[in-house]
């Protein structure tokens, strides 16, 4: 029974992890292509690559990619009696720190944090109102 209880906390817990997660990877997204866009070169080397590679459409599959991968070794773990709780806790620190970090360089600093942070999720929400545009109003032989 009590056994029980700790995995239902540990899973209420890793669920309000992910979404935090989740959070931060979609600003991870939207302040990389602000600073991109800004003039700033990618710094991890695996996404530069995939970005010179196949462009912006590279860099998003490399994020969905790992981003399941990782909610996927995290479950996987808290499945298998780990703590997958304290994991995704760890990675989810260090996509703060990543994001901070790009919204410093865009903003210029500690003071412009928060805005170049509105204006990347502005910016990062407009693009993708675009796309889904894009893709709902593409048309494909044999595709209704």
């Amino acid at each position: 029974m009590a056994r029980e209880t700790m995995r239902r906390r540990g899973m209420s817990s890793l669920v309000a992890l992910g979404a935090l997660f989740l959070f931060l990877q979609s600003m991870d997204v939207a302040t990389t292509q602000e600073g991109l866009r800004a003039g700033f070169p990618e710094a991890n080397p695996i996404a530069a690559w995939f970005i010179a590679s196949h462009g912006v459409l590279g860099m998003y599959a490399l994020k969905v990619a790992s981003t399941v991968g990782t909610l996927a070794g995290v479950l996987w773990l808290q499945y298998r009696g780990g703590n997958g709780v304290l994991v995704l806790g760890a990675i989810t620190a260090l996509v703060a720190v990543v994001v901070t970090s790009n919204a410093m360089l865009i903003g210029g600093g500690p003071a412009g944090v928060a805005l170049a942070m509105v204006e990347a999720s502005l910016a990062a929400l407009g693009r993708g109102a675009e796309m889904l545009v894009l893709l709902l109003t593409r048309s494909s032989p044999g595709v209704y």
